[in-house]
């Protein structure tokens, strides 16, 4: 399980982010934001139709980069 904590201000940032984004950057956030609030990599797949594998690749690249 990939585990993601981000801060208040990282949260409210990322929903604004969210609503400005290319829909591909908006997914990411959402990624983001789903797995700080304790969904799997398998919840998230699902719900945004994406191969878990995608999923994982980025919320990865995030917590190692800090994207």
């Amino acid at each position: 399980m990939i585990k993601v904590s981000i801060s208040t201000a990282q949260r409210k940032k990322l929903k604004r982010f969210r609503g400005l984004a290319s829909s591909g950057d908006s997914e990411k956030a959402l990624m983001v934001l789903l797995c700080s609030e304790g969904q799997t990599v398998s919840q998230i797949s699902l719900s945004l139709k994406r191969n878990p594998h995608t999923v994982r690749d980025w919320l990865l690249t995030r917590r190692i980069y800090n994207v």
